[in-house]
């Protein structure tokens, strides 16, 4: 460049030199007066202006200025990247790809890895958290390259580095970073294959299209203002806009950021700022003139006159230009190429420089200078002065170069803003198959990059086609190993002589690279990733919440029991969760959705127990999956409520423990029916009038509880309850309507609990030992009963007993865990219900599951813990999940339970919301003693080890066989008088027809030989104080009943009623008519033909060898006899109803009568 030149104002000042006078000796004349005019000299202005023009700029020089300010414009506003394709004939320009140096076709350093899930906190800044990914790249050098390939349905994200050093390194820092800031995302590595298929993909070798084009986009992307202000969350500028744009179309977009060192960011800003500093005397010039005149009359009589005048100019000028150039070979990764006082870190490893040196000087000096002096001894003097002074300044700016210098100042700015997140040398480059495609994917993606930035006002686009194959291929070369491709850049100049010719010359030439400098904080905008999902790539979004358990918890608790990982932002983690076993008894609320992993979990739980030898108790009123994934639990109880390979649920709801008040428990059964069934009115008071007069009418002192009258069986039962109510509702004062309104009401439910299961259910006096039920491993499987309100009563009936149970064998309060209660869909018994009250009849409902609720919470002091589970939190009534210590959230779809948990759990409206996305097997925690709910993963998943390896078969032959040995044993000791043994040669009947090797076959389940042998002992329990008195006529008629239960032939007693004898008992008259004794012989066929079916018993009662049994039942050895007892007691129990029915009586009086029970009296018949 010339040296500067400034150009300033001029001022001239002279003196008329005086003319000698003849007489004095050619001194001054003397004036008149004694003074002496001087006039002014004339001023040659027109002389000393063409002397200072020369000091100005001549046109060779402002020419010389104007190219290097061009060639200053050229890389200020990176012009030159629009010059890298192949030129034109027409273009002042020529490029020429470098071919990439051997020594970088390398993909050792290299390191790809896969993007298949992104995972977002909505309440962080995701930029800035990429901000500091790459800005952690930076530091550790090379190249990190953003690969977006489409196949024109979905899209592949890649994320890759290339290093000198091993890529290892490198690639842990890449997925280490993106996953400690963006938790939850999914990036896997790519093997050696995958990694090479990709790359290959990328470069010029194997078939691909004949048009294929690689397209450049040069561009210092930038942010817009407003999106800044308003802070959204997605982005107009988002990866997802292009890839959406370009949908249906195939490409690889290759993004490539080279780091800058910071050596070369020094460098980059010193070149810059030199150029600031030669272009701003060019900015703004000034131009000063200035003129200045005095006159002087001066008169003096004086020895001395003096006189002189002095004139010099001087003039200089220098010209120089130095330029350099080296050859040169070395082998080193890297080396720069620069301008200004610029490097960029371009890969390459050579070198060249050209040095040449001209110099220039002229110079030019002119001086002239005259002198006269007159002396006088004698001095006198008088004089006066006029003069005038006047000037110019004139400022114009230079708008181009102002500018220049703006951007240059943009450019110094950013590289100070970017020493502490660094700087890239970035380019875009797409691949496609076609040139259409080629613009507009470029075309879209510096419409995205584009912002509100004065660094670089535009994007520059070059391309490399099927029209220059040779210089596509070099390209594609270089994007295949990662690097920017280098390009010989020569500037030319071009000159006309006069005579008209043009010549053109190399004016500057350099290497360089499509890339432009970017800083770590421009960076993520154009290297973004996806903010919503798109085809290809899975972008979600979660809110987070606690990650550690109390140190301070840790130490307290005695018995932690693991239940799974920490599950952060979509993502397992390895701090393992624990919950305390003792808080098991203060119970857990357990919730989620059909298929959330509730089950597993609670399978899970149930494991830790089975571990800590915890027995529990699993009540399921639905899907029946419990008695499957346990049935091969050793010593596990299985009830069902159907005729099933398990064993029958049999329990009697008027039924207490010994250490229990009968009117405290007549109120618990009260409130569990209520809770069941919608009463209203005086419902609740006649129900409990009913409940009073059948425990009386069984001889029980409601006062004193104890039962001091034999009458009946030791407790009612519901079939017992009927004739009670409707006597009470008779009787009541209420009207007809209104009566029977109740009748309807009452009567209808409960009769329904005395047919079908409900019937088997309920219908014996006593039920399964409570031993049985709260202190063994024991599942109550209710999925086979159709009425909800069936279902919440039988749950309703055991969580009474299970509370009378435990207050009677607590020894201590506040015990430790000791069993636990799984109460599947809660809501069946803890049922929310309505808040309102009305007059007629108060809120019955509600206060009863309120009561149940306490009576839950209640159990806690006795060491018993309730596992309350549901799938909608907002069904179960709010007190019992607030009862809980241990809370257990899975995934609820519906929002209204999400809010009603969420407040329970203390948690923010965003982590709420994320209750309804949870993935299966996730839950949120909350534990007593915790400060933050955790999200959790169940650690294992059920892998079934309790699943029986075949599932149980019951074979009703067998089983008929094997009851029909077990009542002719027992009626056979009870006729020896061996009450006492019973238990136990039953026990050892059913090893000798179950187990052994004269097993009958196929074996009669395990469950169904405990059932028998339960029903057995209930009998022997129930009657103890006949087997201590040795009334062996007492026991015979209870075990009639027994008989009936066992066999339960009540049903079969009714499918054949006796029809067309007379009902009337008469002492005086028992004689049938004809017709009758054929209607009783025929009915008598028919009810013996259906109880045969059940009532099949062994040959011999204590056979010499093995069992057999009879082709006819009626063969057996006790038939005759026990057939005649049971119809008799049965008739007997006809007679003792309301209406007093004696047909079957009076049928078994002519049967009597004709001897036909004796069975001398049926041999040889069929």
């Amino acid at each position: 460049m010339p040296n500067n030149a400034t150009s300033t104002g001029t001022s001239h000042r002279a003196a008329r030199r005086p003319q000698p006078s003849a007489g004095n000796g050619g001194g001054s004349p003397l004036p008149t007066g004694g003074k002496r005019t001087i006039q002014p000299m004339a001023t040659p202005d027109s002389k000393q202006q063409k002397k200072a023009k020369k000091l100005l700029m001549d046109a060779h020089q402002l020419n010389v200025l104007q190219n290097d300010l061009r060639i200053v414009g050229v890389y200020v506003n990176s012009r030159h990247l629009e010059m890298l394709s192949p030129a034109g004939k027409d273009c002042l320009y020529t490029s020429v790809v470098d071919k990439l140096d051997p020594l970088q076709c390398n993909r050792t350093g290299i390191a790809v890895y896969q993007i298949t899930k992104l995972m977002y906190n909505e309440e962080e800044n995701s930029y800035e958290k990429l901000v500091s990914v790459y800005s952690a790249l930076n530091s550790f050098g090379g190249v990190t390259a953003l690969i977006l390939q489409s196949d024109g349905n979905s899209v592949r994200l890649y994320l890759c580095t290339n290093t000198s050093g091993n890529s290892r390194i490198a690639g842990e820092l890449l997925s280490g970073n993106l996953k400690g800031h963006f938790p939850g995302c999914e990036i896997t590595q790519l093997s050696e294959p995958e990694k090479n298929t990709l790359l290959n993909s990328c470069g010029p070798k194997g078939s691909f299209p004949a048009g294929r084009t690689v397209r450049s986009l040069s561009m210092i992307p930038s942010r817009r203002e407003e999106e800044l202000q308003k802070d959204r969350e997605l982005s107009a500028q988002g990866c997802e806009k292009f890839i959406d744009a370009m949908n249906g179309h195939k490409y690889t977009l290759v993004i490539l950021s080279q780091c800058v060192s910071p050596d070369a960011m020094d460098d980059c800003r010193e070149g810059l700022e030199n150029l600031y500093t030669c272009l701003s005397p060019y900015a703004k010039e000034t131009v000063s003139y200035g003129e200045n005149q005095s006159d002087t009359v001066n008169y003096s009589i004086s020895s001395n006159i003096n006189y002189s005048v002095g004139r010099s100019i001087s003039r200089s000028f220098g010209t120089s230009h130095t330029a350099s150039i080296s050859n040169g070979r070395s082998y080193n990764r890297g080396s720069g190429y620069g301008m200004f006082n610029m490097h960029f870190n371009s890969g390459s490893g050579t070198s060249s420089s050209t040095s040449s040196s001209t110099g220039t000087n002229q110079g030019y000096s002119t001086g002239e200078s005259t002198s006269e002096a007159m002396g006088s001894g004698d001095s006198q003097g008088t004089g006066s002065s006029v003069g005038s002074n006047s000037s110019l300044t004139i400022n114009r700016d230079n708008k181009a170069v102002q500018n220049l210098l703006s951007k240059l100042e943009e450019h110094i700015k950013r590289i100070n803003m970017s020493q502490t997140f660094g700087m890239w040398n970035s380019c875009c480059y797409l691949i496609t198959d076609d040139v259409a495609t080629a613009n507009m994917g470029t075309s879209t993606l510096a419409a995205l990059l584009a912002g509100d930035s004065q660094a670089a006002p535009r994007a520059y686009c070059n391309q490399w086609d099927a029209t220059n194959v040779a210089e596509r291929e070099k390209v594609l070369e270089y994007l295949e190993y990662l690097h920017h491709p280098v390009i010989d850049l020569a500037i030319l100049e071009e000159t006309t002589d006069a005579s008209g010719n043009r010549t053109r010359s190399v004016f500057q030439k350099e290497k360089v690279t499509p890339a432009m400098m970017i800083s770590g904080k421009e960076i993520p905008t154009l290297m973004a990733l996806p903010r919503k999902s798109v085809p290809g790539i899975v972008v979600d979004s979660m809110a987070e919440f606690g990650r550690n358990i109390p140190e301070k918890w840790k130490k307290k608790v005695k018995h932690p029991i693991l239940f799974g990982n920490v599950y952060h932002m979509g993502q397992e983690e390895k701090t393992q969760t624990f919950l305390d076993l003792d808080t098991f008894a203060s119970h857990t609320f357990i919730c989620g959705a059909s298929g959330s992993g509730k089950s597993n979990t609670t399978y899970n739980l149930l494991e830790k127990m089975i571990e800590n030898k915890i027995p529990f108790l699993i009540i399921e009123p639905a899907k029946g999956e419990y008695k499957i994934e346990f049935a091969g639990l050793p010593n596990v109880n299985i009830f069902t409520a159907d005729e099933s390979p398990y064993r029958l649920l049999q329990m009697n709801p008027f039924e207490f423990s010994s250490g229990i008040h009968i009117r405290e428990h007549l109120d618990q059964v009260l409130q569990v029916v209520s809770a069941c069934w919608p009463l209203y009115g005086a419902m609740p008071g006649l129900l409990k009038r009913a409940f009073e007069q059948v425990y009386i009418d069984h001889g029980w002192d409601l006062e004193h509880s104890e039962r001091i009258v034999e009458k009946g069986s030791r407790f009612p039962t519901f079939q017992d309850l009927v004739p009670v109510l409707e006597r009470i509702i008779d009787h009541s004062p209420y009207s007809a309507q209104t009566k029977g309104d109740y009748k309807g009401a009452l009567l209808n439910r409960i009769s329904s609990l005395c047919n079908g299961f409900e019937g088997q259910i309920f219908g014996c006096s006593s039920g399964i030992p409570d031993r049985t039920l709260f202190n063994e491993n024991t599942i109550v499987d209710l999925s086979s009963i159709g009425s909800d309100e069936t279902r919440s009563l039988i749950m309703g009936i055991l969580i009474i007993k299970l509370r009378n149970f435990r207050k009677t064998a607590s020894t201590q309060p506040n015990s430790k865990l000791i069993h636990v209660t799984v109460l599947e869909e809660a809501h069946n018994i803890l049922k929310r219900c309505s808040q309102e009250t009305n007059v007629e009849s108060g809120n019955v409902q509600g206060a009863a599951v309120g009561s149940l609720c306490r009576c839950i919470a209640e159990m806690r002091s006795a060491g018993e813990g309730f596992l309350i589970i549901d799938q909608s939190p907002g069904a179960v009534d709010p007190t019992a999940i607030k009862n809980t210590a241990i809370k257990i959230v899975m995934r609820l779809p519906a929002k209204d339970d999400c809010q009603e948990v969420g407040a329970s759990l203390s948690l923010k409206e965003k982590q709420i919301r994320e209750l309804s996305r949870l993935d299966v097997g996730v839950a949120a925690i909350f534990h007593a003693g915790w400060t933050d709910t955790l999200l959790a993963k169940m650690g294992d998943i059920w892998d079934q080890r309790y699943r029986a390896k075949a599932a149980p078969v019951l074979n009703k032959g067998v089983f008929t066989k094997v009851q029909g040995a077990v009542v002719q044993l027992m009626y056979h000791n009870l006729l020896e008088g061996q009450a006492k043994s019973i238990y136990m040669d039953v026990q050892e009947l059913l090893n000798i027809l179950c187990k052994e090797s004269s097993a009958l076959k196929p074996t009669l389940p395990r469950s169904k030989q405990q059932e028998m042998l339960d029903e057995v002992q209930i009998y022997l329990e129930n009657n103890q104080q006949f087997i201590r008195a040795n009334s062996f006529k007492d026991l015979q008629r209870t075990f009639l009943d027994f008989v009936f239960d066992f066999l339960r032939l009540d049903s079969v007693m009714r499918i054949f009623p006796l029809e067309g004898v007379n009902k009337k008992f008469d002492l005086m008259d028992t004689k049938l008519t004809p017709k009758e004794t054929r209607i009783v012989l025929r009915w008598e066929k028919d009810i013996r033909s259906g109880i045969c079916r059940y009532l099949y018993m062994p040959e011999e009662c204590e056979p010499q060898k093995a069992y057999r049994w009879p082709l006819n039942p009626t063969d057996s050895e006790y038939f005759w006899m026990l057939y005649g007892k049971m119809l008799k007691r049965y008739a007997t129990k006809m007679m003792l109803r309301k209406d007093g029915d004696a047909r079957y009586a009076n049928a078994l009086d002519y049967l009597n009568s004709i001897k036909f029970f004796q069975p001398s009296a049926h041999k040889g018949k069929r």
